[in-house]
């Protein structure tokens, strides 16, 4: 069961690998760039972790 999730864990940000990128450098007016920092405001103070990481990555999958 575990490595089948590491497999999709896998295949998420393979799959999506293009989005994060561009999610992450591809601000390309104010409040793009208010909502970036925000959000990495949000990730810094809650962090990702073993608890939390699959909701994180369904997240990117949902949003591309």
């Amino acid at each position: 069961m575990i490595h089948h999730e590491v497999e999709e864990d896998r295949d998420i940000l393979v799959t999506n690998q293009f989005i994060i990128m561009e999610g992450i450098t591809g601000c390309q007016n104010p409040v793009q760039v208010e909502s970036s920092i925000g959000f990495a405001n949000y990730l810094n103070h809650v962090g990702i972790n073993n608890h939390n990481y699959r909701l994180f990555l369904k997240l990117i999958q949902t949003n591309s």
